[in-house]
């Protein structure tokens, strides 16, 4: 499970996984991520990310690859996420 901080906010994200049943052959990363408020631990936000990126092949190396750039991408898409769910959440619940 990864974890990443952010003032307040802690994202947890629940699984990543290599596969080639898409049609056409290709890896995917799919992830469950939640951001929580660390004070209070509350849900703030939670989103599945899903990257499916061609393979060329079924050997390792090509495999991987595809999956490298599919987890690229979702890593990528999460920090945007993170960011603007984070500033959302500071903007509608201002801290007393």
């Amino acid at each position: 499970m990864a974890k990443f901080t952010r003032r307040d906010f802690l994202t947890t994200t629940a699984a990543a996984a290599a596969s080639t049943a898409f049609p056409g052959l290709a890896a995917a990363a799919d992830t469950g991520t939640k951001l929580l408020h660390a004070p209070d631990q509350a849900i703030v936000a939670s989103h599945t990310f899903l990257q499916a990126d061609p393979a060329a092949s079924t050997d390792t190396a090509t495999v991987a690859s595809a999956f490298g750039t599919a987890l690229g991408t979702v890593g990528h898409d999460i920090a945007g996420w993170v960011l603007r769910s984070g500033d959302e959440h500071e903007r509608t619940h201002p801290r007393e």
